[in-house]
């Protein structure tokens, strides 16, 4: 069984992956993408119909798959947190992943893997004790649902390199 700070962990990860790949989809800041993702989620929706609520007649919508306002303004605080991390130290997570990837331009890496290397990093260089085995396996994780079949263990390799190019354990 997965912890249920695994879990929430994961989660924040999940919906800030999220905003961050719609501001680079949309080609807008990702401030601007929370902002966009909060009042959509937020904001007024319509209700579902009787047929869109029936089990036997579900209508699957990308509506069905972002989180219930509750959920989201639980967590609107954490997610808020990754996004600023990742925003404003967007320069310098970059370095660290080209130091840790010569091989792979930034540009050229599928978008959903540069996001969660940008989130990866981001919490790697933004604590004092941070916890590696925990942010790498948690983005493995995403990376399974999210990205290709290549993706975690690219997500893995990379974050590992950063880790150790930063002189942090693996703990």
């Amino acid at each position: 069984m997965i912890p249920e700070r695994a879990t929430h962990e994961d989660r924040r990860r999940e919906l800030a992956l999220w905003v961050l790949y719609a501001a680079e989809f949309n080609g807008q800041p990702p401030l601007a993408s929370l902002a966009s993702v909060d009042e959509a989620i937020v904001g007024t929706a319509e209700p579902l119909t009787a047929k869109q609520v029936s089990p036997y007649h579900r209508v699957d919508r990308f509506d069905d798959f972002i989180p219930e306002r509750d959920e989201w303004e639980a967590m609107r605080d954490e997610v808020t947190e990754t996004v600023h991390l990742v925003a404003h130290q967007m320069a310098l997570i970059d370095e660290h992943i080209r130091t840790a990837s010569p091989r792979w331009r930034l540009d050229r890496m599928p978008p959903i893997d540069r996001t969660l290397l940008r989130i990866g990093v981001a919490e790697l260089i933004s604590t004092d004790r941070p916890r590696a085995r925990g942010t790498v396996n948690g983005l493995m994780e995403i990376a399974k649902r999210y990205g290709e079949e290549q993706t975690p263990r690219f997500v893995n390799g990379i974050l590992d390199q950063v880790r150790r190019n930063l002189n942090i354990p693996f703990n």
